[in-house]
């Protein structure tokens, strides 16, 4: 039994070994066969070529700096040249009856055989043009080339001969230059910031210089209209609580209201370029802005106007000055008013609300006015913008405002209108904001335009500045002054930015540091403000929108706003990274 199982076993070997044989042996004669073919083939393309014999035609293909490739019309290839060999890796044996597509990677051979069909059907022209493809190599590697394809025949056979150009050397030099022209531009653009940041710096300067002259102006504008006017308004206050003609009485009330507006006129000139001093108390909101409804009320202002005023709880408190924040509701009361000037049914609603995190208050003024025309909305805080007819208004109410809710009480003021359909002023004060003590700030950067700006800007906002343009000064300074914020320079000749940082890290680790830079950081050096969450400042920077917002952000606990992008202008300005 064992005997008859083991020769059926090696019939059963036999049988298989004389099979692979077999496919061996076609194997073998389906090459020969090619080879054979490709001869005859490439003796009858020798002939077309006006050759007696095919040593003409492999001089010339094999002599090409090229790879020539020429296939039969169903795409095997019959001919494959020695630059055929250095390009791709197959040697001309490995290559020939292979299909043309081999050396294509396979989501393009679609395409070239679509090619192919269109030029032996006659749509497509018998030399096309030169084009840009993909090649695949033997090693499977991709590579760029230029490839020509032409279809010619002799007698009855048709042929395709591809001319094969590597051009894998010139890409990558195009790219170079490419790369080039794109650093050339980078630099270009650096310079031109550079150029424009110079500029804006200096308009800034200029314009501080014309407040700070402005504010000397008004004071002694004060000193020569305020004495008389105190006599004016004190005479007529005085007459109006005597039984009067009621005529008398109204021409009285007027001249009150034009004096207080002189007033006022001369303490916003006098108020411009310095920085605001308050008393902080526990005041309510709502009974703020009450007073300032009945000022108003009590000079005539409203009497054709409908107001209607909402209140949270008056237990709810905020700390503030409220005499600051008096001012700034009048000031927004009478912009109300002037917008409803011979409007039908004018309405002001005031209302207060307190925020979703308990936080703050924030109160709305609301009219049913001409509005403001949207182009404006973003100048309306701008020094001596005004929207009123000639003779109306300083356009300095709301500069001072905003100065007074956000510089002073670390709150936000904010306008919403609709041309033609009225105005929402939104006022949020903190409840629990308050400032104790001057904070100081270090500035260090080696331009003296900076410098000389940034203090100028900061110290009216409040703030005890100390400055240095030479950054080897800037730890001494540092030991001595014991700021509250560092607004420090990366590129600066002696020490860098991330020098400094590093400097001050070992003496107080959890100093408030800023980065400010007029070029774009690597990312070691992004990656590196990550990890220990530096806010960075691009320059040229809006000093109010980011500079300002930055500082107060850091200084006053408001940094879980930890990712923060401006894009207010064509230039990334200010991120604080997670």
């Amino acid at each position: 039994m064992f005997k008859l199982r083991d020769e059926t076993e090696n019939d059963e070997r036999d049988k298989m070994k004389t099979k692979q044989e077999l496919e061996e042996e076609i194997k073998y004669l389906q090459r020969r066969n090619s080879e054979l073919e490709a001869e005859s083939l490439r003796h009858a393309a020798s002939h077309a070529l006006g050759g007696d014999d095919d040593v003409q035609y492999s001089a010339v293909i094999e002599s090409a700096p090229n790879a020539i490739i020429t296939a039969d019309d169903r795409g095997k290839i019959i001919s494959w040249n020695k630059a055929a060999e250095n390009i791709f890796g197959y040697c001309a044996e490995e290559a020939i009856g292979e299909p043309l597509t081999f050396i294509i990677p396979e989501r393009f051979r679609k395409d070239h055989l679509n090619t192919r069909k269109r030029m032996l059907e006659g749509r497509e022209p018998n030399t096309g043009k030169i084009s840009e493809v993909i090649g695949l190599r033997k090693d499977g590697t991709e590579f760029p080339l230029e490839l020509s394809l032409a279809k010619w025949k002799f007698g009855e056979s048709r042929f395709f001969t591809e001319i094969i150009h590597d051009i894998t050397e010139r890409k990558r030099m195009d790219n170079q230059l490419i790369d080039k022209h794109n650093e050339i531009q980078k630099i270009n653009d650096d310079l031109r910031k550079s150029f424009e940041q110079e500029t804006k710096l200096r308009e800034h300067l200029v314009k501080a210089e014309r407040f700070a002259s402005i504010g000397e102006m008004g004071a002694k504008i004060a000193h020569e209209i305020n004495n008389p006017l105190t006599v004016i308004m004190g005479q007529a206050q005085v007459q109006l609580t005597k039984k009067i003609d009621p005529g008398i009485a109204e021409s009285l009330k007027m001249i009150v209201e034009k004096a207080t507006e002189v007033a006022n006129l001369t303490r916003n000139y006098m108020n411009l370029g310095k920085p605001i001093d308050a008393k902080m108390e526990k005041i309510n909101l709502g009974r703020v802005i009450h007073n300032s409804v009945k000022s108003l009320s009590g000079l005539g202002q409203l009497k054709n106007v409908s107001i209607s005023e909402s209140y949270v709880d008056q237990k709810i408190e905020i700390i503030g000055d409220a005499g600051k924040i008096e001012q700034v509701f009048r000031n927004l009361l009478i912009n109300a008013i002037h917008a409803l000037e011979n409007r039908p049914n004018a309405e002001i609603k005031i209302k207060t609300l307190i925020s979703n995190d308990g936080k703050g208050v924030t109160a709305y003024v609301e009219d049913n006015g001409i509005g403001i025309d949207p182009n404006n909305l973003n100048k309306i805080f701008d020094h001596y913008y005004s929207t009123k007819k000639d003779g109306i208004g300083t356009g300095l109410g709301l500069v001072i405002s905003k100065e007074i809710v956000e510089g002073l009480h670390g709150g936000k003021i904010a306008v919403n209108s609709t041309k033609g359909s009225g105005t929402t002023f939104s006022v949020f004060i903190p409840r629990e904001y308050q400032t104790k003590q001057k904070k100081k700030i270090l500035i260090i950067d080696d331009n003296a335009y900076i410098t000389d700006l940034y203090s100028e800007y900061l110290s009216r906002k409040g703030f005890l500045i100390r400055a240095t343009n030479r950054s080897k000064d800037a730890l001494k300074i540092f030991n001595s002054f014991n700021p509250d914020l560092v607004l420090c320079d990366v590129d600066m000749p002696e020490l860098t930015g991330f020098d400094i940082l590093k400097q001050i890290e070992e003496i107080d680790p959890i100093q408030h540091f800023v980065m400010i830079t007029g070029a774009f950081l690597s990312i070691e050096e992004l990656s590196l403000l990550k990890r220990k969450k530096i806010t960075y400042l691009i320059k040229p920077a809006d000093l109010e929108k980011e500079l300002l917002e930055i500082v107060r952000n850091k200084l006053f606990g408001q940094d879980e706003i930890t990712a923060k992008k401006v894009t207010n202008s064509d230039n990334f300005r200010v991120a604080e990274l997670a």
